[in-house]
C-alpha cells in the first residue's frame, strides 16, 4: 500500500491513462497475491477460474460505485458512508475469527475517519480516482482474506459487500424532492442497515474459547 502511494505521487503518473494503467495494475498484482493460496490450496476445477473473474467483476463494481457516488454527490457523506462500512469490516472480522484484520481495518478506519471531519471543514474535498483505488482494493482484500483465510462466513461478507452499492438507494425518484443534506443522510442509513445487520449476525453467533489465544 505505501508502495503504491509512493508512486501515485510522481507526476509522470498523473496522467489519467498512465494514472488508470498503474492503478489497475496495482490492483490486478495485490488481490492475486492475496488470492494466491487460495488458488493453489483451497479452490478446484472451475472454481480456479470463476472466483477470480467473480472477485475481480465485484472489485471493478465496487469502485465504479464509489467514484460514481463522489462525482454526483461529494461532501461528508460519503467518507461517512465508507466509515461505516469499514467499522462494519472491522468489527465483523474481529468477532468471526481474526482480531489481526479487525485491526488492520481499524487503521484504515482511522484514516477515513480523518478525512470525513476535514471534509465537514472542506465541503468541496472529494476522494480522487487514486486514493479510491487503494482503499477499495484494500477493503476488498482484507474482506477477502477474513472470508478465505479465516471464517467470516459469507453472508456477513456479502452484506458488507452490499453496503458499498446501497448509498445509491437515496438517488431514487422517491428523495429526489429532498434536500443534499437529507440525501446524504440516507446514504450513511442505507449503508448502516446492512452493516449493521452483517454485524449483529457476528455477534449472535460469537463463541467465546476461554482456553484458546485468540491471535490469528
Amino acid at each position: 500500500m505505501i508502495a503504491a502511494g509512493g508512486l501515485l505521487l510522481f507526476p509522470a503518473l498523473r496522467t489519467r491513462a498512465l494514472s488508470g494503467v498503474v492503478r489497475l495494475a496495482f490492483a490486478a498484482l495485490t488481490l492475486g497475491l492475496i488470492l494466491r493460496a487460495a488458488v493453489q490450496y483451497q479452490w478446484e476445477g472451475a472454481e480456479v477460474a470463476v472466483w477470480p473473474v467473480g472477485i475481480a467483476v465485484l472489485g471493478i463494481a465496487m469502485w465504479a460505485s464509489a467514484r460514481g457516488l463522489v462525482a454526483r454527490a461529494g461532501g461528508a457523506s460519503i467518507p461517512a458512508g465508507l466509515l461505516v462500512l469499514l467499522t462494519g469490516l472491522a468489527t465483523c472480522s474481529a468477532l468471526t475469527g481474526s482480531a489481526k484484520i479487525g485491526q488492520l481495518v481499524g487503521l484504515l478506519c482511522a484514516g477515513v475517519g480523518a478525512f470525513w471531519v476535514v471534509s465537514w471543514m472542506r465541503p468541496g474535498l472529494r476522494l480522487l480516482g487514486n486514493e479510491l483505488t487503494l482503499l477499495v482494493t484494500a477493503m476488498l482484500g482484507f474482506g477477502l482474506c477474513a472470508h478465505f483465510y479465516s471464517e467470516l462466513p459469507g453472508l456477513e461478507a456479502s452484506l458488507l459487500a452490499l453496503g458499498g452499492f446501497t448509498p445509491w438507494l437515496a438517488e431514487l425518484p422517491i428523495f429526489a424532492s429532498r434536500s443534499d443534506r437529507t440525501r446524504g443522510v440516507l446514504r450513511v442509513v442505507f449503508v448502516a442497515l446492512v452493516v449493521g445487520a452483517a454485524v449483529a449476525l457476528s455477534v449472535a453467533s460469537f463463541e467465546p474459547d476461554p482456553y484458546g489465544d485468540y491471535e490469528y
